[in-house]
């Protein structure tokens, strides 16, 4: 028998339960497993704690708990992240103007929109699912801000074509600085949202609502800017998305490491 076969026995062997002879007998000559058994064997004779340390425990504990407001059910959630973004997209729409949308032909809408729309979609009940502890994931949030942003980029260098530009840097910068300030107010009322929950993994839930921002940001200038130039829409448009995940994981790991946490409210509605 080998160590690990005696690994699921050791508690028997150390307990002075019947145990079959070629494992008392591997124990016997076997320096690793025999210290194991020792080292078990002593945990086993820990004295339990008494019942009135067992009260001031319980008592202890009672003391700390506070009444908390219980989360709205995930669809709620999922909606009120929507219409966040669908806000903000809302309001710079407005202020900016739709030369872009009148530029894009009727293929590069619905392409370009629908995977914006789904994409929000997705990372929305993802960061809904972060706010919830035990929540299951069929993506891992970091693993779906990547795909997330991969896509957008393949479909974006698909329906759009390359063309020279002589005020490729000027012309650029200028739209980074409109999606970013599309961007940021989306992106804190996201974070204010998601404070609500209990966020166990501040960096991916920070990379989360800053992608989402981003793709807030990125839609505004999709509908304004007429520039459909491969080059300028990969490089400043995608851009926005890229610094506001970015900026998004910084302020994660700014409540990381600050001990920044929300204790986990019970929650009530479906998953």
């Amino acid at each position: 028998m080998t160590c690990r076969d005696i690994d699921g026995l050791i508690a028997s062997y150390a307990s002075g339960a019947p145990v079959p002879a070629e494992v008392a007998a591997h124990v016997a000559g076997c320096e690793r497993c025999r210290r194991l058994a020792e080292v078990m064997g002593q945990s086993s004779q820990v004295a339990q704690p008494s019942s009135d340390q067992l009260k001031r425990i319980g008592n202890g504990i009672l003391a700390d708990l506070k009444p908390v407001r219980p989360l709205p059910p995930a669809g709620v959630l999922w909606s009120a992240l929507l219409l966040i973004l669908a806000a903000g997209v809302t309001v710079g729409a407005l202020a900016l103007g739709t030369a872009g949308w009148q530029a894009l032909s009727m293929l590069q809408r619905i392409t370009v929109f629908t995977a914006l729309a789904g994409a929000a979609s997705a990372l929305t009940l993802s960061a809904g699912r972060q706010m919830v502890p035990g929540s299951g994931f069929r993506v891992s949030p970091h693993l779906l801000v990547g795909a997330v942003i991969g896509a957008i980029i393949a479909i974006c260098a698909t329906v759009f074509h390359p063309h020279e530009e002589a005020a490729f840097v000027s012309t650029g910068l200028m739209c980074l600085r409109i999606g970013l300030e599309c961007a940021v107010p989306a992106g804190l009322l996201v974070w204010l949202l998601l404070g609500r929950g209990a966020i166990l993994s501040p960096v991916f839930t920070g990379a989360t609502a800053g992608a989402m921002a981003g793709l807030s940001g990125l839609t505004v200038l999709e509908i304004f800017c007429p520039n459909l130039n491969r080059n300028h829409i990969l490089v400043w448009h995608l851009g926005v998305v890229v610094a506001s995940v970015l900026g998004g994981v910084i302020l994660g790991m700014i409540a990381e490491y600050s001990g920044w946490r929300r204790i986990a409210p019970p929650r009530r509605g479906g998953a």
